[in-house]
């Protein structure tokens, strides 16, 4: 099985989480969806195998708690539409290599590499994610 994330040789990688629209569901629960954000980042450059999770351990803004950085996932406490960005800067000559997953499926990546400098990379994705059930 695939972890959620994978990089080699990293030097930044910041992650932020926004979410767009709260779908309320008051059929199965009178509770009132509350705000949901996480921003993190590395302070150190990792070097990390292809089946290894980032666990970032700097945790700028955690709103919601639904960010959990001794594991490196995000658990959807409110049903919505979500906005995932993740980037990465490479040292010369190596590569930076981040995959998002939702519930262990690929969603989408970024890859940087050059020999003569740093390399820069970044991406973005807008998800749908069901209360509880969603894991990023």
């Amino acid at each position: 099985m695939t972890e959620p994330f994978s990089f080699s040789t990293l030097f930044y990688a910041p992650f932020k989480l926004n979410i767009l629209h709260r779908v309320e569901d008051r059929a199965s629960s009178g509770d009132q969806p509350g705000e949901v954000a996480f921003s993190a980042g590395l302070t150190n450059m990792l070097t990390l195998t292809h089946t290894e999770r980032v666990l970032y351990d700097r945790i700028y803004t955690n709103i919601g708690s639904s960010y959990h950085s001794n594991t490196g996932t995000f658990v959807c406490p409110t049903a919505g539409i979500y906005v995932f960005q993740f980037h990465s800067v490479a040292h010369q000559n190596k590569a930076a290599w981040l995959q998002l997953y939702k519930n262990f499926e690929y969603v989408a990546s970024t890859y940087g590499h050059t020999s003569n400098d740093y390399a820069s990379t970044g991406n973005s994705v807008i998800l749908h994610l069901s209360k509880g059930i969603n894991r990023a």
